[in-house]
């Protein structure tokens, strides 16, 4: 219903908005800029909360649906609750309501409050919730293709298209309010006609001059930007194109009123109709990082990524299709050489018979290869990946030192830590690494090189004891090769003999023997180099002050791991 009655505006005394403005201008104004925006639009009483006039361009759904009294009562009470927010907001606001459209309110003031406000709407920023449609058909007890039908034929309207209609309002709300308190504003109806012409006149002269310079602005852009830049009609053909389109060879004489089928890939044609009869049929109003190749006028397809926007008309019909199209020829390219060579990369990474890693600089792994998970006994690289390698370490403190050592010169080398396996076993694994730094020389990460020499440690940890054995022994040891040279001397041999090591290891055997034992006993080097062990043989040797020694001695051969004997070794004791 219609009244005239309005808000307070100052502390004790109540002003109708009718003593500034008449119902009918009012009326007049809301009905032009209903139609103007393509929206529904009411001013409400900020008091009573009651509409001041009538609404104006109701839209089909509404219409109908207000003839549903559960239907009617939803939207009254949120009616009173976008209001209540806009009084309490003191602004203007964006709500939707419970049957999924949206809708604004700006307030109208006078002396800093709100008398009364425009609440406008019954739009749609996107395509409809099925779910929600089909269960408020049957919650209505209507059919759900006639439901569907009314709701899309709702107006669809862009965030920004909302914003510049609320920003519209406000400006005439505004500037009404200014003129009334200052007194400008006259009661008499004929001036209060040449007052809000003029007023209508100067706001449709500026915005004119604004659109006028944004134009162009635009036009500048448009002529001078890297990207092409086109406009579509309805149909799918030019109407508008820049002049980077003779990147690829074209005038724009060439491209406009042409449809953009001519200009397109044939492989790539069917994904742009499509996207294109997306737009043309609202299921969607925006066309993102859509990537296909044109054809040039040499008839070389370039691949292009395409952003448009779609414009649609009050009735919700597609006008036209404003498009970016950004040349990434050269980086499709690129992507395709850094596929290959990450494949190829990815196959040398997994042929290598050495274990490969890769961490951050958390320690998360990031790379594992075929041998290095064998060489842990993890079936599948989703075992490793994203875990953290302090986790592999039998003690934490070794990767601390690690990372010391990788730190203070930028790489290791078969450097020694003691890793665990799946099944808990440890392992002596020798790493070779160097840091990963990123282009400004942070370190990223660390890659390496991962050998299991377990078997190495421990040959080398017994070589050590047995060492340490033979050295240590009550009985001169002397290891003598095929060649007769000796190679190993130990205390003992250098108590008896009084020759340190280092003057004999490497000289021939001969050296110590003396002359006529060598001929009268060969036949035992010869049986020992046979295979033989002969014990408890009495012999005598050439101290280093030329003296003979007489002792006890031991001959036995030594062996390869095939069987093969490649030298002697003595064990002698004085007598």
């Amino acid at each position: 219903m219609t009244v005239s009655t309005v808000h307070v505006v100052g502390k004790d005394k109540k002003v109708l908005l009718s003593d500034f403005v008449s119902l009918k201008t009012l009326q007049r104004i809301q009905d032009t800029f209903a139609q103007a925006l393509g929206i529904s639009l009411v001013i409400i009483d900020a008091f009573s909360k009651e509409p001041i006039t009538k609404r104006s361009n109701m839209s089909i759904f509404c219409a109908h649906m207000r003839n549903i009294e559960s239907f009617i009562g939803e939207c009254n009470k949120h009616d009173l609750h976008c209001g209540q927010v806009c009084l309490n907001a003191n602004k203007a606001s964006v709500f939707e309501c419970h049957a999924g459209l949206y809708g604004f309110t700006v307030p109208i003031m006078l002396s800093g409050r709100i008398v009364a406000y425009f609440k406008g709407g019954q739009i749609r920023l996107s395509n409809p919730d099925i779910v929600k449609c089909k269960t408020l058909a049957d919650t209505y007890g209507l059919d759900f293709d006639t439901y569907l039908e009314m709701f899309l034929a709702i107006p669809l309207f862009s965030e920004e298209k909302v914003d510049a209609s609320m920003e519209l309002l406000s400006v005439i709300a505004n500037t009404i309010s200014n003129l009334a308190v200052s007194g400008q504003l006259a009661k008499s109806k004929a001036t209060e006609a040449l007052h809000l012409n003029e007023l209508l006149e100067k706001e449709i002269m500026k915005k004119t001059d604004e659109l006028r310079r944004s134009e162009e602005r635009y036009r500048s852009i448009f002529d001078n930007a890297l990207d092409i830049i086109y406009t579509v009609d309805s149909s799918g053909v030019f109407t508008d194109i820049n002049a980077c389109v003779e990147s690829i060879g074209y005038s724009k004489e060439d491209v406009v009123g042409k449809h953009f089928s001519e200009f397109v890939y044939k492989d790539d044609l069917q994904i742009v109709n499509n996207s294109f009869l997306e737009l043309k049929g609202k299921m969607k109003a925006k066309t993102k990082g859509l990537r296909f190749r044109i054809l040039s006028k040499n008839l070389n397809p370039v691949y292009f990524e395409l952003n448009s926007n779609a414009t649609y008309d009050q009735d919700g019909d597609l006008q036209k299709i404003d498009g970016f199209l950004h040349n990434i020829d050269h980086s499709i390219k690129m992507e395709a050489q850094m596929r290959d060579a990450k494949e190829k990369y990815k196959e040398l990474f997994d042929s290598m018979r050495e274990g490969v890693y890769m961490v951050d600089n958390t320690g998360t792994i990031r790379a594992f290869n075929k041998a290095a998970l064998n060489m842990f006994g993890y079936d599948d690289i989703s075992d490793v990946i994203g875990r953290n390698i302090v986790g592999l370490y039998i003690d934490p403190s070794e990767r601390i030192d690690f990372l010391d050592a990788v730190s203070k010169n930028g790489f290791v080398q078969d450097y020694i830590v003691h890793l665990r396996k799946k099944d808990g076993t440890t392992i002596s694994v020798s790493v070779t690494a160097n840091e990963l730094k990123d282009e400004n020389g942070k370190v990223k990460g660390i890659e390496g090189v991962l050998r299991d020499v377990t078997r190495r440690i421990e040959s080398e940890r017994d070589g050590r004891y047995v060492g340490n054995l033979i050295e240590s022994a009550g009985q001169a040891i002397i290891g003598v090769d095929a060649n007769k040279n000796i190679f190993l001397w130990n205390k003992e041999a250098e108590n008896i003999f009084g020759y340190k090591s280092s003057e004999v290891i490497g000289r021939d055997v001969s050296a110590v023997i003396p002359r006529n034992w060598r001929t009268q006993r060969s036949d035992l080097v010869k049986s020992v180099m046979a295979g033989d062990v002969v014990k408890n043989i009495s012999a005598k040797r050439v101290a280093d002050d030329g003296k003979i020694v007489d002792m006890s001695l031991t001959l036995s051969p030594i062996k390869d791991n095939n069987g093969n004997v490649i030298g002697l070794s003595a064990i002698a004791e004085r007598k």
